[in-house]
């Protein structure tokens, strides 16, 4: 129930409000987080209290929980902000772990390039999806396609 409320709140734009509800449901009510918890928490304190607070809570995880999701949602906290060199750090640590397994990251690295005009970089990261084998998804078919008209 309480995890439904925190989505509401998130969708709703009341960032700060959902985290307060976060932090009640894993100190106060002492409910074991999940991976997925995690994750949404870290995206929460990127958005109320910066990507610094954002990181020093990442750090803070036991190695096991830093999943495809929760580095994914660092990699968008990245993006968000426009830290490039943070991003591509993240990228690259997820490339070494085999977490790169579908497009959605790469497709938040393009967005990130191409919000920055770093259009050299849009090819090299497409070349690397398809010799990996990423298939392409909604996102980044439309990406393309906006990008080459």
């Amino acid at each position: 129930m309480l995890q439904t409320i925190i989505k509401h709140l998130r969708s709703f734009g009341r960032f700060k409000q959902a985290i307060e509800v976060s932090e009640f449901i894993s100190e106060e009510m002492k409910y074991d987080i999940s991976v997925s918890d995690m994750a949404m928490r870290l995206d929460l304190i990127s958005k109320v209290h910066g990507v610094g607070q954002a990181e020093k809570y990442f750090d803070s995880l036991p190695n096991i929980m830093r999943t495809f999701q929760v580095y994914g949602t660092l990699l968008n906290c990245y993006a968000h902000h426009k830290c490039l060199e943070k991003a591509e750090a993240t990228l690259q640590i997820m490339r070494e772990s085999g977490l790169l397994s579908n497009a959605v990251s790469y497709n938040v690295m393009l967005n990130l390039y191409s919000r920055l005009g770093k259009h050299d970089k849009l090819d090299v990261l497409m070349q690397e999806m398809k010799e990996k084998g990423n298939k392409h998804d909604v996102f980044t078919n439309n990406f393309i396609w906006i990008f080459n008209n």
